[in-house]
């Protein structure tokens, strides 16, 4: 191979979170060096300066009996954040608009487990989850996501599949998401019809990007 450019090399180096718990989700920003994460006993971080140091935002609204899985920013607002997670048999949505000096509850659902959110660049928010009731738990938000509906976003769960932590993209208007059951879902139109693909030999999805 003949090398036309030469880059510095990078490498990836440890950070103290600061904290002995299971760390399950993370999340960066357009906002230069932000980023969040979340994970067991209501924890979740922030960093503004590309995880160099973090910040301790747990609790203020979010009890510490909460296994929090999932996390996104919006990268409208710096200051906004959404975290899913289970208490209980109960899936539990929190937001904030403070940058975690505060939490509310948006969203609750009975023997549910949200996998995962996304907030994007406009007012308009998805998040994916484990079917219930023989449903996909497939929900939009138009609010940067104070509100969560399920309107006209059906999907029928296939045998008992169902979903992973963070197997979830959004792109513009397309929807994915991964299984246990060797599929991975697709939507082109914001999640009002859904297809799917099978990967040879690979029965767990368990990531996207």
């Amino acid at each position: 191979f003949f090398a036309f450019n030469v880059f510095t090399q990078s490498f990836w180096v440890e950070q103290n979170s600061g904290v002995s718990v299971s760390l399950n989700s993370v999340t960066n920003s357009n906002w230069v060096g932000a980023g969040w994460t979340c994970g067991n006993n209501g924890t979740v971080l922030r960093t503004s300066n590309y995880g160099s140091n973090w910040i301790n935002v747990s609790g203020n609204g979010i009890p510490p009996d909460v296994q929090l899985n999932t996390i996104s920013d919006c990268n409208t607002f710096y200051e906004y954040a959404i975290v899913a997670g289970k208490r209980g048999d109960t899936a539990i949505v929190y937001r904030t608009t403070n940058t975690g000096a505060s939490w509310q509850i948006v969203f609750r659902q009975l023997n549910g487990k949200i996998n995962g959110i996304s907030l994007g660049n406009s007012s308009i928010g998805f998040m994916t989850g484990n079917p219930v009731g023989g449903r996909w738990s497939i929900w939009k938000s138009t609010n940067n996501g104070l509100t969560w509906d399920s309107t006209g976003m059906y999907l029928p769960q296939n045998s008992v599949e169902s979903g992973w932590n963070n197997s979830f993209m959004n792109v513009g208007t397309y929807l994915f998401f991964g299984t246990n059951n060797s599929r991975l879902y697709y939507s082109s139109n914001q999640g009002i019809n859904w297809l799917f693909i099978t990967i040879p030999g690979i029965t767990n999805i368990v990531s996207l990007d």
